[in-house]
């Protein structure tokens, strides 16, 4: 069983600051976290795959491009799996939780008032060092994150090799 949720978008949905954005987003973040048993984020930096990844997992069509900037919303949806509900939250594509940007504001209001369950990183790897960034951030947050290499097959193409256990070993998580 899949259900969506909802979108929240700052500008594009008629809002006009961040603050009410948040406020209109802010009860869709309690009642996916209200009504599921398990609530993970998709985080990860703009255009390494975490929209494509969310549709994969709900069956949704959150609509995908190759630009920074395009998912500058929270794409919210539940699953079920194993008899249980699973809360999906499609953040936008940020190098850093620092909100000092839009997509970084709105990444880091969605993590700080959902408190998800865990967090996958989707983590691009021709450019692992920039993507780390992030992963770090989640790191010290204390959230439980799984890092999931994307783009692998590009990266072959230009013969860049990572050694996940090795990644894994550094960050203290799985990857």
């Amino acid at each position: 069983m899949r259900g969506r949720f909802t979108v929240c978008a700052w500008k594009r949905s008629g809002f006009k600051d961040q603050g009410e954005m948040m406020l209109s987003c802010h009860g869709a973040l309690k009642e996916i976290k209200g009504s599921t048993d398990f609530v993970f984020v998709l985080a990860g930096n703009p255009n390494v795959g975490k929209s494509s990844i969310f549709n994969r997992l709900t069956g949704m069509g959150v609509v995908t491009a190759n630009y920074p900037g395009k998912t500058v919303e929270l794409n919210m949806a539940t699953t079920t799996f194993k008899e249980l509900r699973i809360g999906i939250i499609d953040l936008p594509g940020s190098y850093a939780l620092s909100a000092v940007s839009e997509d970084q504001w709105v990444a880091r209001r969605a993590v700080l008032d959902t408190s998800p369950d865990a967090a996958i990183m989707i983590l691009d790897a021709t450019n692992l060092a920039r993507n780390l960034y992030m992963t770090l951030q989640f790191i010290d947050l204390g959230i439980p994150i799984v890092a999931a290499l994307n783009l692998i097959d590009e990266a072959e193409k230009r013969n860049i090799l990572t050694d996940t256990e090795k990644l894994s070993e550094l960050l203290g998580i799985p990857v």
